[in-house]
């Protein structure tokens, strides 16, 4: 399962509402697309304009919504107004998965028999973030450990930086997390890790990864065998085990 978590600073409240758009605007300027942010038409309001550089003629309206539910009024006024200002294409970009409702209206608008939502694209976390990769703002996260599982990875975009949390499990409810540094992969400092804790509620009331005790070659102080002392033979003869002596070479 995979989330987008997105704080902007409390302090500059006029950022609030780009903040997301700004993060996915650029996933477009690298398919050669100009956009511009918070366009207002009479009774609409679109939170990306898109036109291709090359395709000059070629329009698309990107909606970005940033919120823990989704309406399906939603969803079909997304798709009116893509169609009612003839629109070559419509994305529709959603910080978390969709839920049971609105994923299925999505997919009656996908298998319209007369194709005319065709060029709808609904884009749900997981999409977002193989996007983002691909236009190289942050890098795959392919985090592993043979003693724990990921049960969710949340993309955490804040006015201090992006990062990746990887929460764990080691049994049936998570019990660990860790965080990265989205862009590079590296561990954060602890002034930067406090801050992420301080703002994502889900990972405060679990254990950081990295503070977990790293187990030791032996669990106890290792037993060692007693040795008995061996007694050399005094001559060549003796039954005893042969000393060193009447060895050549």
């Amino acid at each position: 399962m995979k989330e987008i978590i997105i704080k902007a600073d409390e302090s500059n409240t006029s950022i609030k509402g780009s903040f997301y758009e700004s993060l996915v605007t650029n996933i477009f300027k690298t398919q050669r697309y100009e956009t511009i942010e918070n366009v207002n038409f009479t009774g609409m309001e679109f939170d990306v304009l898109c036109s291709h550089i090359d395709r000059t003629n070629e329009k698309a309206l990107v909606e970005c919504k940033a919120k823990d539910k989704l309406k399906s009024d939603e969803i079909t006024k997304f798709a009116f107004n893509v169609g009612f200002k003839k629109l070559n294409y419509g994305f529709f970009l959603f910080t978390k998965q969709f839920g049971h409702q609105v994923a299925g209206l999505i997919e009656e608008l996908k298998n319209d028999p007369d194709s005319r939502y065709s060029n709808l694209y609904f884009w749900d976390a997981e999409k977002v973030i193989e996007l983002l990769v691909a236009s190289t703002q942050i890098k795959a996260n392919n985090f592993s450990d043979d003693n724990y599982s990921v049960t969710k990875t949340i993309l955490f975009y804040s006015y201090f930086g992006i990062f990746y949390i990887t929460i764990l499990s080691n049994s049936t409810l998570p019990t660990h997390f860790t965080v990265c540094d989205a862009r590079t992969l590296e561990t954060i400092n602890s002034e930067s890790l406090e801050k992420v804790i301080d703002e994502v509620d889900e990972i405060q009331s679990l254990t950081s990864y990295f503070s977990i005790p790293i187990q030791t070659k032996y669990d106890t102080e290792p037993i060692l065998e007693t040795i008995a002392e061996i007694q050399e033979s005094d001559s060549w003869y003796d039954y005893k085990p042969a000393a060193s002596r009447f060895f050549c070479g």
